[in-house]
């Protein structure tokens, strides 16, 4: 990584507000060093295998990456669980590029219920995803505990995890599933 070295700069390579009484000037930020600071950061986002968000919504990235290098597994999301989900319904923040991951590990909780006192359905599990480069696809494995919220998970050979849920009686159903994503690179 590069040190600020622009007009301006102290001896050790630190920035300075300058002094304008003693015609001191302050540190001049100059393309350098803001390059290098925009592709030290790029490079830790690449690595962990996510596309860069060049909609500037999504400033967590830097976040995340730290988080997975150092098993941490990433900031937690939140996705919700539809009911009566026949059709099976991709879970938006997993999909996994199998140019950039080679697996994948997904701590998970549900919680599903409607307004009918006895429909209330919980589970905590894990869900391991792995690419098989031979055979051009993904594969899961399940872990699930606590109950069951008959919520029955599949991935595609892209890599995009899908649910599909059974109907719990009442109405005003509602279901969260939140979740925290480690993955390895490729």
């Amino acid at each position: 990584m590069k040190r600020v070295d622009a007009p301006g700069a102290t001896g050790s390579n630190l920035f300075t507000t300058g002094n304008p009484s003693l015609g001191i000037p302050a540190t001049t930020v100059d393309d350098t060093i803001m390059n290098a600071l925009q592709e030290e950061i790029v490079a830790v986002v690449l690595d962990d295998g996510q596309t860069l968000d060049q909609t500037n919504t999504n400033l967590t990235q830097l976040l995340t990456a730290i988080n997975n290098k150092i098993g941490l597994g990433g900031t937690q999301q939140t996705f919700t669980i539809v009911n009566n989900t026949v059709t099976a319904t991709n879970v938006t923040p997993l999909l996994f590029n199998s140019a950039n991951i080679k697996s994948a590990v997904i701590e998970y909780d549900i919680h599903r219920q409607s307004d009918t006192a006895s429909s209330e359905l919980d589970e905590a599990g894990s869900m391991r995803l792995l690419y098989d480069a031979v055979a051009g696809n993904w594969r899961i494995a399940l872990n699930s505990n606590f109950d069951d919220a008959l919520v029955t998970f599949t991935v595609t050979a892209a890599g995009q995890v899908k649910y599909t849920s059974s109907d719990i009686a009442g109405s005003n159903s509602t279901g969260t599933m939140r979740m925290i994503i480690r993955t390895i690179k490729q």
